[in-house]
């Protein structure tokens, strides 16, 4: 058995060392995707006969003083301690469920899946008969042929529900009302200023509010992503659904949530007026001193969820700005009808997904109008507020927003 198994090795070993050298750069597109699905088949073959051998080695541990077989394993090849108990718990326990072993023997299941499955039948099985683990466990490999580890994992949670019962449906929905009882308990979120600029948002959701916040977002961030390849730049996804829940939280109208400290929940930015029309100046967001540019204030007072609080150099307050200062909804309708898209140039973000920007309200007093307002996506309305970009409105009122040299 030993010149057998060993044998085996050499004549794997033998062969990768013929084509040490070789190069698929010149492959047919056709030829790399076998190769490529023939060589994960290999390597399952290869993970199933060293699995096999794990299963049987812990005479290794007494010979050489080692606490397991996991422990011996991680000193020897070396591993990470984790993997190698994961290894000789999968090893352990494929055999007991043998239609799996012999899936990963064939190729016919990668490393990853045989994990996630022997988990999941692993965490069922004392709730279950003979003949429904064997069903259970033949369900999981024909839903493996379609289906990731990570989709396999979420079918493993109710495997139970699923297998040789009549009431399928009511397990499953005794089990997701469990579910959704424990993400509620489990439910939470903090919100920490960093002392840099930047808040830590970090939580725990249910499923349910994680789906709809995503949805919300992703409508958001696709859009943004549009015009910042306009820009012929590339955001990573995580920044831009960062990007996106500001844009959602500017959007919510006041008028739709509860009262706060005895009055409508709205937010207000607190600004010298000589600091509103410097480049470079601070203002004040909110009763709690946070500290903002004077730029992006100017960038907020656009939308109706901030109202800006205008002072003299006495700090008393020259002028509170109200709902009716900013564009109504039906002139917002018709600034979009006027437009259809950004108007900055080369951005096509469609209208439903920009902002009114008026250019002239707080700097010169200028009247609240379809005339005076222009369309922007979330993307260049912030870069036509930021004092290191210039913009230029062309004749045809497109906005061209350069950075200042």
């Amino acid at each position: 058995m030993s010149d057998l198994l060993g044998g085996a090795v050499a004549v794997i070993r033998t062969a990768l060392a013929g084509v040490r050298d070789a190069q698929p750069l010149y492959l047919s597109a056709q030829a790399k995707a076998d190769l490529l699905r023939d060589l994960v088949e290999v390597e399952a073959q290869v993970a199933e006969l060293r699995l096999r051998v794990l299963g049987v080695a812990q005479d290794l541990a007494v010979r050489d003083g080692a606490h397991d077989t996991g422990a011996w394993f991680a000193a020897a090849v070396p591993v990470d301690a984790a993997v190698a108990r994961a290894e000789v718990r999968l090893a352990r326990s494929l055999e007991t469920w043998p239609q799996v072993a012999l899936a990963l023997r064939e190729g016919r299941l990668t490393l990853a899946q045989a994990h996630v499955i022997v988990r999941c039948l692993d965490d069922v099985a004392d709730a279950l008969t003979a003949d429904q683990r064997a069903e259970a466990e033949a369900l999981m490999l024909a839903e493996a042929k379609s289906l990731d580890p990570r989709r396999l994992r979420l079918l493993g949670r109710r495997l139970q529900a699923l297998v040789g019962r009549d009431d399928a449906e009511a397990a499953e929905a005794l089990l997701l009302r469990a579910e959704e009882q424990a993400a509620v308990q489990r439910t939470s979120l903090s919100i920490t200023p960093q002392g840099d600029g930047t808040t830590r948002i970090t939580g725990t959701v249910a499923d349910a509010v994680g789906a709809r916040l995503k949805m919300c977002l992703e409508a958001f961030a696709q859009p943004r992503k549009q015009a910042l390849a306009a820009d012929g730049r590339r955001v990573r996804y995580d920044r831009l659904l960062g990007q996106a829940l500001g844009d959602l939280l500017e959007r919510i109208d006041p008028a739709d949530l509860p009262w706060h400290g005895g009055d409508a929940t709205t937010m207000f930015v607190t600004v010298t007026l000589d600091q509103l029309r410097a480049e470079l100046a601070t203002a004040e967001l909110g009763f709690g001193g946070e500290r903002i540019t004077a730029a992006e204030a100017r960038r907020l007072a656009c939308a109706a969820a901030v109202i800006p609080v205008v002072l003299g150099g006495h700090g008393e307050i020259l002028d509170v700005g109200r709902a009716s200062r900013l564009h109504t909804p039906v002139m917002r309708k018709a600034i979009r009808l006027r437009d259809r898209t950004c108007r900055a140039e080369g951005c096509d973000v469609p209208a439903p997904w920009c902002d009114v920007h008026h250019p002239h309200r707080w700097l010169h007093g200028g009247v609240t109008s379809v005339d005076n307002g222009v369309l922007l996506c979330a993307h260049h309305h912030q870069r036509i507020h930021d004092p290191a970009y210039h913009p230029e409105r062309r004749p045809d009122g497109r906005y061209r927003i350069v950075r200042r040299t």
